[in-house]
């Protein structure tokens, strides 16, 4: 299979395109084939090799991801192949097939994209979590034009809060008023 991995960590340009064995799914996994996979800062950590947590080189990224199940691994019963999920995994995320615990995957419903999907995992969580750390009449969003602050700053719309929007660049700008419809 085709996959997007490090061998050593630096820039974008250490990112190589390589062919790699298809995983196999152990007992309650099961393997996804990819059809969207979440991009996340942590990702770039890694990369750089400044995560917290240090990875293993050779090192395949991506923590959550899009797609339908390919196979089942022993014991897995509350899914099938062929249906599509998304699941947050540990790694692997950037390759045409990755692995899940069969508990984490999270059936898809039919009006929402592989991509759309990926979003709501890491990054409509931390919004969703952001949005819990207290009371608010207001919200002050720095950086809303990323996927964190694009996702929150429509999640605090929703809620009626008021949102005050900051992003770097009139390009941010830009796209931000692509992607959130709704009027501040």
């Amino acid at each position: 299979m085709k996959a997007i991995q490090f061998s050593e960590h630096g820039e974008a340009d250490v990112l190589q395109f390589v062919d790699v064995p298809t995983p196999r799914p152990q007992a309650g996994e099961i393997l996804i084939k990819v059809a969207a996979a979440g991009v996340n800062y942590a990702d770039v950590l890694q990369r750089k090799g400044t995560y917290p947590y240090p990875v293993t080189l050779p090192f395949i990224a991506g923590y959550e991801a899009a797609g339908v199940v390919d196979t089942l691994g022993e014991g897995v019963t509350n899914l099938q192949p062929g249906q599509r999920v998304m699941a947050m995994i540990p790694n692997g995320g950037y390759a045409e097939y990755a692995i899940a615990k069969a508990e984490q995957a999270i059936p898809l419903p039919d009006g929402l994209g592989d991509a759309e999907a990926t979003a709501l995992l890491v990054q409509g969580m931390t919004a969703v979590g952001l949005l819990h750390t207290g009371q608010y009449e207001s919200v002050l969003m720095l950086a809303a034009a990323g996927g964190v602050g694009s996702v929150l700053v429509q999640l605090a719309k929703k809620q009626g809060k008021r949102v005050i929007a900051a992003v770097g660049s009139e390009e941010k700008k830009r796209r931000f008023w692509n992607w959130v419809p709704m009027p501040l």
